[in-house]
């Protein structure tokens, strides 16, 4: 476990985006990677079956950790449908991470509903840029049913 420590921020990210491409390709969609940092998305995605592109933004967190970081602001201007988060897990080097497939509708849901508690209208006015993703993600475990419909 040590050595996936080791990593740093980008490089945590750049793994979960290739892990979360070799997946999509597993699922037989031909996938993108963005390759330079698009604020919207990492990767688009095409299925021939449904002659569409879905697009992803990929989330990644190290071993031993359970959240994610969401530039909240960023998220009011995700209104392209389809767009998933894949919010990756990542485990000891050798093991494949763990999946969570969510539909950008319920990262915007959850966002509008951190703002409300804390009442704040803006997004400029939070406490921070970034809000930390951890609430029923055993509920998008492994969803990637979610993106096929």
């Amino acid at each position: 476990m040590e050595e996936a420590y080791k990593l740093d921020k980008g490089q945590v990210g750049i793994a979960g985006e290739f892990y979360a491409l070799a997946e999509l390709a597993g699922l037989g969609y031909n996938s993108l990677r963005c390759l330079k940092n698009n604020p919207v998305y990492d990767i688009m995605a095409y299925n021939d079956n449904k002659n569409e592109a879905t697009l992803f933004q990929v989330k990644t967190s190290r071993p031993g950790y359970s959240s994610w970081s969401i530039g909240a602001e960023r998220c009011r201007e995700n209104d392209i449908k389809p767009l998933f988060y894949i919010f990756v897990k990542l485990k000891k080097p050798g093991y494949r991470p763990d999946f969570y497939i969510v539909p950008s509708k319920i990262i915007k849901q959850y966002i509008a509903n951190h703002m409300r508690r804390l009442d704040v209208k803006e997004y400029k006015d939070l406490p921070s840029p970034h809000i930390q993703w951890r609430d029923n993600v055993d509920n998008y475990f492994e969803r990637w049913d979610l993106i096929k419909k």
